[in-house]
């Protein structure tokens, strides 16, 4: 059963970037559906281990007093019923304040930071309406993340488009130079620019030699985190490509309407339930019984209920597959690389549930 919960606070956005997906009807989830949502999920995910409970939009920094009362609800059910529940909030920085931060801080919050890339990356496609690019608002947001903030706390999320495959180990680079210790790649699905052969094979190299520069950086005692397919355990890092189970995530809108993928979102054609009357009855049942089940046991509900779309997501999802099994490469290779290894290891597992 799903341990990660994503909750659409707002799809209200300051920004108005060429490949976002969520639908842009300005609405607001009100503190009752969000409770509603919580329970929801509290009764319909796994039952041991940690929970993950991701805050997003839109642009949830928009409004900060509900935002703090949806934390504080969160973390009032989660110490009520013994859970260890993680709150991430995801931001693209521009709303982000001194007070929200604070808060953020002070209930042990974690915070994804989204960026484009370097300056000319990101304002290619990360811009306000009147297509004028975000990074010079959104660059001193994080600057102000890196020096009052822990470091294990949050991370900057690279989204990742076909356009920029080739750039996206300089835009690491940059970000590293700024102080950034933790990252995570965000593939991208833009309808116009597909992910072919040529793209995924440049953000591969790219991705490698990311990898390969934590690894030099780790000898000489210095941590950098790529938070990515951490659901995979470790002792199976050689041959896993796929988690146990088909979803484990949950994405509720801010009506309600519970979804599988983000990219599902823009119609409630693709919900698979409703947080008040429960997931579909046809839907999942392997999952929600019996958490031993199989990937290769599915019995392939989601391509019968999300047709033609199945694909889209299908297609994405080989893609990370390919990253994941790097990733869990050089995982195996920190694991055994003595007392560092084992110690980037044991933090990377424990404080990045991202």
């Amino acid at each position: 059963m799903p341990r990660k919960l994503k909750i659409a606070v707002t799809t209200k956005c300051p920004l108005s970037c060429s490949y976002c997906f969520a639908r842009k009807d300005d609405k607001i989830i009100n503190l009752k559906k969000l409770r509603e949502t919580v329970q929801f999920f509290f009764a319909n995910s796994t039952k041991t281990g940690r929970l993950i409970i991701f805050l997003y939009g839109g642009e949830p920094c928009l409004f900060p007093e509900l935002l703090k009362s949806s934390i504080y609800y969160i973390l009032k059910e989660a110490k009520d019923r013994k859970r260890d529940v993680f709150v991430c909030v995801g931001t693209n920085g521009i709303m982000l304040t001194s007070d929200l931060i604070s808060f953020f801080k002070k209930h042990q919050v974690g915070i994804a930071f989204s960026f484009g890339g370097k300056k000319d990356l990101h304002d290619k496609f990360r811009h306000f309406q009147n297509k004028k690019g975000s990074f010079e608002k959104a660059i001193p947001k994080l600057k102000l993340l890196i020096d009052s903030f822990p470091a294990d706390r949050y991370y900057v999320a690279l989204c990742l488009h076909p356009l920029q495959a080739g750039e996206l180990y300089e835009s690491f680079l940059y970000f590293y130079s700024l102080g950034v210790r933790s990252f995570r790649m965000e593939w991208i699905n833009d309808e116009r620019h597909k992910w072919d052969e040529e793209s995924v094979a440049l953000a591969k190299d790219n991705y490698i030699k990311i990898w390969d520069y934590i690894v030099d950086k780790l000898s000489r005692g210095n941590f950098i985190f790529l938070v990515n397919f951490l659901e995979t355990p470790l002792k199976n890092a050689e041959n896993s490509q796929q988690p146990e189970t088909c979803f484990n995530t949950y994405e509720v809108s801010t009506s309600g309407k519970v979804f599988l993928s983000p990219f599902l979102t823009s119609s409630d054609n693709f919900a698979v339930g409703d947080v008040r009357r429960g997931l579909k009855k046809d839907l999942f049942a392997c999952n929600m019984d019996n958490e031993q089940v199989k990937y290769q046991d599915c019995t392939d509900c989601r391509r019968r209920h999300f047709g033609s779309i199945h694909e889209i997501i299908s297609n994405l999802g080989k893609i990370e597959d390919e990253f994941r099994v790097i990733t869990n490469k050089y995982l195996k290779k920190i694991s055994t690389t003595g007392r560092n290894g084992k110690e980037y290891i044991n933090t990377l597992y424990k404080n990045f549930p991202f």
